[in-house]
């Protein structure tokens, strides 16, 4: 059965950078699966809510209104600058004994 809503086909630049939202959610989770799910949950109402502000065709200019996931983003990642420790082993390849 078609449904109308799905669309299966790639766009240039469809992932928009927001794999830097997805590290800064681990940033900001402290790299606890939980809490980095809540980031992930925080950074998609901010996306939803752009989506909904457009269109809901309000008076702010749509390159403004695009920006929220990403100013959102910039915001909370000040906030755990310098409080957010990585894990001892980020970066060492694991060797197995």
């Amino acid at each position: 059965m078609w449904l109308a809503f799905e669309q299966h086909q790639f766009v240039d630049q469809m992932s928009g950078l927001r794999g830097y939202i997805a590290l800064a959610a681990v940033v900001f989770g402290n790299w606890r699966p939980v809490w980095a799910m809540l980031a992930c949950l925080l950074f998609g109402f901010a996306e939803a809510l752009q989506i909904a502000l457009q269109s809901a065709g309000t008076a702010l200019p749509p390159q403004l209104v695009q920006t929220l996931p990403y100013v959102l983003t910039l915001i909370t990642l000040a906030g755990v600058i310098g409080r957010a420790t990585p894990p001892a082993a980020l970066g060492k390849p694991y060797i197995k004994d």
